[in-house]
């Protein structure tokens, strides 16, 4: 909560994701408690290209999805845009 409550007292520190001009995968926990998923909804627009994938989960990666998760990154890696 903590985390969460910095972010929103911090001045923004987003200005510069729109000069980002490498591939981007964002990944985004759809129960996150302390960053919302309009958060990373927010991040993903705001990079050029970058895709966003809202993961069953909150903030933390649970053991279970590590290998699916892994898979995505290793596929978005692996992919045309990223090559």
């Amino acid at each position: 909560m903590r985390h969460g409550l910095a972010v929103d007292l911090a001045p923004p520190r987003t200005d510069w994701l729109s000069s980002l001009k490498v591939p981007t995968l964002v990944l985004h926990g759809a129960e996150d408690p302390c960053l919302p998923l309009p958060h990373g909804q927010a991040l993903a627009r705001r990079i050029p290209g970058a895709r966003l994938s809202v993961l069953d989960m909150g903030q933390l990666l649970p053991e279970a999805l590590a290998a699916p998760v892994g898979a995505q990154v290793a596929a978005f890696m692996g992919s045309p845009q990223v090559g």
